[in-house]
C-alpha cells in the first residue's frame, strides 16, 4: 500500500462513519415527536440516563480491567469536550420541543462553521478551499430546507438550537484535539452532565412507561450509536468536514418525521435538502481522495507546547 493510499482509505473509512453518526441522528426528531407528556428536561435526564449506561458498559466490556485507566486518559480536554456535549444535548432536544423540527435543524448548519473556525483558532486546524466550498453550499441549501419554517420558528427554540450548535463545535474540537486518544469515556461524561441538568431543572422525574422507553432508545440507540460512530470517525476527520459530514442529518430528518410522523416538509426542505447531500457527497470524494486536506492543507494540532 502506497502512502497516499492509506491516508485516502483512512479518510473514507472516517467519512463513512461520520454520516452514519447523521443518519443515526436523523431520527431523532421522529423519537421526539412519539413522546406523550415528557418535557424537555425529563427526555434529556432518561435518554442521558441511557446513553451513561450504554458506553459505561461498552468501555467495561472492551477495557475491563483498565477501564479506569481509559477513562483517565482523556484528561481534562475529555472533560471539557464532554461537558460541551452535555450544553449540546440540552440545547438541542430543548429547541425540538419548542420550534419545528426543520427550524432547528437549520440551525445544525452552522456548526461546520463554528467548528471550523474555533478549530483553528484553538488547535491550528488549517481549513482546505475545498471545505469552504463544501460548507457554503451546505448552508445555501439548509438555508432553502427551512426558509418557510424558519419564519414560523419561535425564538425560544432558535436560542436552543444555538447553544447546541456552540456546544456540539466545542465537542468536535476536543476529539481532534485528542484524537489520539480513545475519547468515548467523554461521551459518559457527556451523559452525566445533562443528567445533572434535567434533575434540577425538571419538576419531576416522573414520566410513563411509553415514554421512558422512547428516551431509552434515543440514549442507547438513536443518540448513542451515532455518537460512537463520530466519535470513531472524528479520528480521520478535521473538525470542518467532520461537522460538515454530518449533515446527513439535516437531510434525512425532515423527511423521515414527514413519512412517519406526518410533519410535512416543503418544496423548500425537499429542494434543500438535495443541495446539502450533493455538498456532502463531494466533501465525501474529496476527502477520499485527498485524505481531507492533503498536501499544505491540512496540518496536525500544534501541540501544547
Amino acid at each position: 500500500m502506497t502512502a497516499s493510499t492509506k491516508p485516502g482509505r483512512e479518510a473514507l473509512r472516517g467519512a463513512l462513519l461520520i454520516i452514519l453518526a447523521g443518519v443515526c441522528w436523523s431520527f431523532q426528531g421522529v423519537l421526539v415527536r412519539e413522546i406523550d407528556q415528557a418535557t424537555a428536561w425529563q427526555i434529556v435526564f432518561y435518554r442521558s440516563l441511557w446513553l451513561v449506561i450504554t458506553f459505561a458498559l461498552y468501555l467495561l466490556v472492551r477495557y475491563r480491567a483498565r477501564v479506569i485507566e481509559r477513562v483517565r486518559s482523556i484528561g481534562w480536554l475529555g472533560v471539557m469536550g464532554g461537558c460541551s456535549l452535555g450544553v449540546g444535548f440540552c440545547g438541542f432536544i430543548f429547541a425540538m420541543t419548542h420550534t419545528t423540527i426543520a427550524n432547528a435543524l437549520f440551525f445544525l448548519a452552522i456548526s461546520p462553521f463554528a467548528s471550523a473556525l474555533l478549530a483553528r483558532f484553538t488547535i491550528g486546524e488549517r481549513i482546505a478551499p475545498m471545505t469552504w466550498v463544501g460548507m457554503a453550499i451546505a448552508l445555501v441549501g439548509v438555508t432553502v430546507m427551512v426558509a418557510d419554517a424558519l419564519g414560523a420558528g419561535r425564538l425560544l427554540g432558535n436560542v436552543g438550537a444555538l447553544v447546541a450548535v456552540i456546544g456540539f463545535s466545542g465537542f468536535t474540537v476536543s476529539l481532534r484535539a485528542g484524537r489520539h486518544v480513545d475519547m468515548v469515556p467523554s461521551l459518559c461524561v457527556a451523559g452525566l452532565f445533562a443528567m445533572a441538568v434535567g434533575a434540577i431543572v425538571a419538576p419531576t422525574l416522573a414520566v410513563s412507561v411509553h415514554d421512558h422507553a422512547i428516551a431509552g432508545i434515543m440514549g442507547s440507540a438513536q443518540i448513542g450509536l451515532g455518537m460512537l460512530f463520530y466519535t470513531l470517525g472524528s479520528r480521520h476527520v478535521p473538525a470542518g468536514p467532520l461537522a460538515l459530514l454530518s449533515l446527513t442529518e439535516i437531510v434525512l430528518g425532515p423527511i423521515l418525521v414527514w413519512r412517519i410522523v406526518g410533519e410535512v416538509p416543503s418544496e423548500g426542505t425537499l429542494l434543500g435538502g438535495g443541495i446539502v447531500f450533493v455538498a456532502i457527497i463531494a466533501q465525501t470524494a474529496h476527502g477520499m481522495r485527498w485524505g481531507f486536506g492533503g498536501g499544505d492543507s491540512y496540518t496536525t494540532p500544534r501541540s501544547a507546547g
